[in-house]
């Protein structure tokens, strides 16, 4: 999958939730947290726990590799790269979708 991330940075919510192991309790307590119980831009965090718990994550950016990487993602600095690194992960067999605005498009299974 490829999609693009508007902001530079992820908020310090994000990155303070996102930080833990997936399978650690502050980490279970983002994704089970009801609706109208979660804290400001907690939904962030749920979303990319859950695409965290189902595949890896090569973020293309100018952030820092440890700032990436902390956050449990593997680094590339350009789409080339990010594409070499798949490659070696799913094969050269494997396809890509890209989502343009991931606000605005649905991916469905």
């Amino acid at each position: 999958m490829c999609c693009r991330c508007r902001n530079r940075y992820f908020s310090r919510q994000l990155c303070r939730n996102a930080r833990c192991d997936c399978s650690s309790r502050c980490c279970l307590g983002a994704l089970c947290t009801g609706r109208n119980e979660t804290e400001p831009d907690q939904w962030q965090t749920q979303i990319f726990i859950r695409i965290l718990r189902k595949a890896e994550v090569i973020y293309v950016s100018e952030a820092p590799d440890e700032m990436v990487k902390g956050l449990h993602m593997t680094p590339a600095h350009s789409l080339a790269e990010a594409m070499e690194i798949a490659e070696k992960i799913k094969g050269k067999d494997a396809t890509v979708t890209a989502i343009p605005d991931g606000v605005s498009v649905m991916v469905i299974e």
